[in-house]
């Protein structure tokens, strides 16, 4: 955290800013207050300290939304699933799962018994369509 203070305009902005920080830190959750209201995280955060300086106090829905900065801030990132990279190594993420390769197999699953599985051995789709019996389009 930076420890020198913000320009002012005014004196009387400097002084409204050291009540607001005083007032901060003797509240609950006042560390992360105090460090959201010193250097805002977002753009919300920012729009909340002026309106806390220009008061030159805290209401309890300033408050509030400060500290909904601070969640925002020490929250912990969403938990990933799955990470998946294509041929490559661009990170892809799959929408609707389509799953083509199993469509081709329940669909002639007599035929595709006979052959290895298209996940182990490196084959397109046209061409695993085509060992399976399948006459396909040729591309424009």
């Amino acid at each position: 955290m930076n420890d020198a203070l913000p320009s002012f305009r005014t004196l009387a902005e400097q002084v409204a800013y050291a009540a607001v920080l005083a007032d901060l830190a003797g509240r609950d959750r006042g560390d992360e207050a105090v460090m959201i209201f010193r250097e805002p995280t977002d753009p919300d955060a920012a729009v909340t300290a002026d309106a806390m300086i220009r008061a030159s106090s805290i209401s309890d829905a300033l408050y509030a939304r400060l500290l909904a900065a601070a969640d925002r801030f020490y929250a912990s990132p969403p938990d990933t699933r799955t990470v998946a990279f294509d041929a490559f190594c661009t990170l892809v993420h799959i929408g609707r799962r389509r799953h083509p390769f199993e469509r081709l197999i329940r669909e002639a699953r007599d035929r595709a018994e006979a052959l290895p599985s298209p996940m182990v051995q490196p084959i397109g789709l046209a061409d695993y369509a085509a060992a399976l019996g399948y006459r396909t389009r040729a591309p424009n």
